[in-house]
């Protein structure tokens, strides 16, 4: 993955209609860790999108082959900041592997922001998947990254500073 990764990212910086001081990384669902493996080995990126996934169990617990290094260390060398998004239902990322990532982040000194959703469900920002499509709270999201990027852009998350945001709306079950 880093190595695929890593060359799209070096096509992106010697193309001709790309500022390489913006660009950026995103995973969503199974891909959620794939900016953080990327950002982890080039520092390029100037921003992390991990939309409902990074945090499940298996990035945790994947062992060689699949993973040579824990996932700890992977993410205790990323460079950019996060914005991480997750919906309170969702069934294939709990509130606690959300708070392991959140935890990692912490001690490695890590600048987030992670946003929980209330009563969403796992993949509730794809208007592919009827019945948990949300599209008022999907466009919150991308109003969001957007801003999340553009201040990436124009360095308000200095390197020498760590800034955790977390907010979220959820049941106490």
């Amino acid at each position: 993955i880093k190595s695929y990764m890593s060359d799209g990212l070096d096509f992106l910086l010697k193309h001709p209609k790309v500022d390489p001081r913006c660009v950026a990384a995103m995973g969503v669902c199974q891909s959620g860790s794939f900016p953080l493996l990327l950002n982890s080995v080039r520092p390029e990126v100037i921003a992390n999108v991990v939309i409902y996934g990074g945090a499940q169990v298996p990035e945790y617990t994947a062992k060689p082959p699949i993973r040579r290094e824990p996932y700890e260390q992977i993410v205790g060398r990323i460079t950019a900041p996060v914005i991480g998004i997750w919906g309170e239902d969702d069934f294939v990322i709990s509130m606690n592997d959300v708070r392991k990532l959140r935890g990692i982040l912490e001690d490695h000194r890590k600048t987030y922001e992670f946003t929980l959703f209330r009563d969403m469900p796992h993949g509730w920002m794809n208007d592919t998947m009827p019945g948990r499509y949300r599209p008022k709270e999907t466009a919150k999201v991308w109003a969001m990254i957007l801003d999340f990027l553009e201040r990436a852009q124009n360095g308000a998350f200095p390197p020498d500073r760590m800034l955790w945001k977390f907010e979220s709306d959820a049941a106490d079950r």
